[in-house]
């Protein structure tokens, strides 16, 4: 793996860039049963029924997974600040101003591990992640050996990371947590208008210890990236101590819409059949195209 990284890791990037559409278009004719898969879940969570659609985010969407996973395993040696563009991080200043740290609330887009190592060389932050999956676990190993702190979240019991991650945020850390995380034993949530699970940790804290909110979404342009954060979210204002549920649907109705702007770079397609319940039936429809912040 070594000599991988060294080799691989000074590849000029447009030939990576190249190299990657390549393989994309290769598993995407080759492959019928990965293509039927990734339009099965685009029409399903999207609602859009163009064949040419969800061809070209399919197609984009692979590039875009064999090009992250080619940044954090292999061109990783190569990364610098300046290949991570901050915007709106004003609002994470006002947010840390009132002192009681806060939540960067992100979903699995873009290369959100080179988010979270820019963010993590400016502020002092924890996040939440898991490697008991043996795809990912490679990837968090990778960034934690860069010192990203953070918590293991199959690792940890319930109780030692809600307390480590208020005594950080009591400290006025950031706690950067990616929403759109899953498991079955999560509380219910919606979701792209879809009966799901997500974890309610970023609402319990909000509501709890009125903790400030930033939303955030990474998302890829060319040879850089860029970490868009928007203006701080105050959920104790809409809601009562006990609405979490309530709360964290209006946190997944942002991600979504999100989400649903730049489809081709949610690291979820290949496997978010797996996360909705209720007979598979849609909620009511809702207005997900309208973001928590202007």
């Amino acid at each position: 793996m070594a000599r991988v990284q060294r080799i691989g890791g000074w590849l000029p990037q447009r030939l990576v860039i190249g190299l990657s559409w390549m393989l994309a278009l290769a598993l995407y004719c080759f492959v019928p049963r990965l293509r039927r898969h990734l339009h099965a879940n685009l029409a399903h969570v999207l609602l859009d029924s163009s064949w040419l659609w969800r061809t070209g985010i399919g197609l984009r969407y692979l590039q875009h997974l064999l090009l992250l996973l080619y940044e954090v395993l292999i061109g990783i040696d190569r990364l610098s600040s300046e290949h991570v563009l901050l915007e709106g991080i004003e609002h994470i200043e006002a947010a840390l101003a009132q002192g009681r740290g806060v939540i960067l609330y992100t979903p699995h887009q873009g290369n959100f591990f080179y988010s979270y190592w820019r963010l993590a060389q400016r502020y002092n932050c924890l996040t939440v992640g898991t490697a008991g999956s043996p795809e990912l676990r490679p990837l968090y190993e990778q960034f934690h050996r860069l010192g990203c702190a953070g918590f293991d979240y199959d690792a940890t019991s319930p109780r030692e990371l809600i307390r480590g991650l208020r005594q950080h945020l009591q400290a006025n850390g950031a706690v950067f947590l990616l929403g759109d995380f899953w498991r079955p034993n999560f509380p219910e949530a919606s979701f792209f208008g879809l009966q799901s699970r997500t974890p309610q940790g970023a609402a319990t804290f909000a509501l709890e210890d009125n903790v400030p909110i930033v939303p955030c979404y990474s998302v890829r342009e060319g040879k850089r990236h860029r970490l868009i954060c928007q203006a701080p979210v105050d959920l104790g204002r809409s809601f009562g101590r006990k609405q979490r549920r309530e709360a964290t649907d209006e946190l997944n109705e942002w991600m979504a819409s999100i989400i649903s702007e730049n489809p081709s770079q949610w690291l979820y397609w290949f496997n978010c059949q797996e996360r909705w319940e209720g007979d598979d039936q849609r909620l009511p429809e809702q207005s997900v195209g309208q973001a928590l912040a202007a």
